[in-house]
């Protein structure tokens, strides 16, 4: 297990002792990492995701007390931080396991895509840029079930794809940013020979069923207000995710 140290601020206080513990290399320099709100951790797309799942330890009684309490929320909303070199940060708890998860979002994985598309109505300049548009109602706190609040829902606005390289380009990373999620990589030095040769696998297949899946925007059946639907992150997003559920997970 790799091990990261880091300090949160929280508003009126200071979070010490926040240990983000990963079986792969944990991110290193986190400074100045702060509070932006409440987030509905379960509506972060796949293909921002950029790190493995990461678990949560404290030897400081205030941090688990601080964290402890998204357990009394309902099941998807996570505390999201932003450090000063702009990564974002996001808690969120498990609840079968009684624990604290944490991941990163990687804006770059969505500079890249947008840059494959080169549709400059829709690319944007910089990482605050960004949040702003996809980050809806950022300012907003969850104060309690009672009072109905929701939290904000991270939710990109990206028009469809125009060809289909694009479409490739697009699932092939949305793939692999599930499988680095499930902490599985074909280039990781830890796992044998057939185990990378299983992870090749599930990503042809996932490939090709996410393919043939998205020639339902076209069948001629649909009605006409269906046709030629424009195929965005979202709708493969959906579909790989769906897919990779099937192929690797197991609910015990």
């Amino acid at each position: 297990m790799d091990i990261t140290t880091v300090v949160l601020g929280a508003p009126g206080e200071e979070i010490r002792d926040v240990q983000l513990w990963s079986k792969g290399p944990a991110p290193k320099d986190l400074q100045d990492v702060s509070w932006i709100s409440y987030v509905n951790y379960q509506m972060v797309p796949v293909y921002l995701i950029g790190s493995e799942n990461m678990m949560v330890y404290s030897n400081d009684d205030k941090t688990n007390d601080f964290f402890g309490k998204l357990f009394g929320y309902s099941n998807e909303v996570g505390m999201l931080f932003k450090s000063r070199d702009e990564e974002y940060l996001v808690f969120y708890p498990d609840a079968r396991m009684m624990k604290i998860r944490c991941f990163i979002i990687n804006f770059n994985q969505l500079y890249s895509i947008l840059d494959d598309k080169q549709d400059e109505d829709t690319s944007i300049s910089n990482n605050d840029e960004i949040f702003d548009k996809i980050l809806l109602d950022k300012q907003r706190k969850l104060q309690s079930k009672s009072q109905g609040s929701t939290p904000p829902i991270i939710h990109p606005d990206i028009s469809g794809f125009t060809n289909n390289d694009q479409i490739l380009q697009a699932i092939n990373k949305v793939i692999l940013s599930g499988l680095r999620l499930r902490g599985l990589s074909t280039k990781s030095s830890t796992i044998s020979k057939t185990e990378r040769i299983n992870i090749k696998e599930i990503i042809k297949m996932t490939q090709d069923s996410t393919l043939f899946a998205l020639r339902k925007y076209k069948y001629s059946f649909h009605e006409k207000d269906l046709l030629h639907h424009p195929i965005k992150l979202n709708d493969i997003q959906l579909i790989v995710e769906n897919l990779l559920q099937v192929y690797i997970d197991i609910e015990e």
